[in-house]
């Protein structure tokens, strides 16, 4: 990723990967050089890449690989906790 500026929630600039099968919500964010490799395991085929920008010019390079739903996957994931919404 080069000419992306990193802050919280990317909002000026990013890539955001709507990875979970219910494409409504939103996805997971990019936008930090920290962000370089980092592998995302998706519930589904289709996979909606949107990159968005407000000022600059960026790049990215986007790698997939696509698995039979047969073979066992060797990613590993975490679950987050969920909060309750704070109005």
């Amino acid at each position: 990723m080069n000419g992306y500026e990193c802050l919280n929630g990317c909002f000026d600039n990013g890539i955001e990967i709507k990875s979970i099968a219910d494409h409504r919500y939103t996805g997971i964010r990019k936008c930090c050089s920290e962000d370089t490799g980092t592998k995302i395991v998706s519930q589904k085929h289709i996979v909606p890449i949107i990159a968005f920008t407000r000022f600059n010019r960026q790049t990215a390079r986007i790698t997939y690989r696509w698995v039979e739903s047969t073979v066992a996957s060797t990613a590993t994931t975490a679950q987050i906790p969920a909060t309750k919404p704070s109005y």
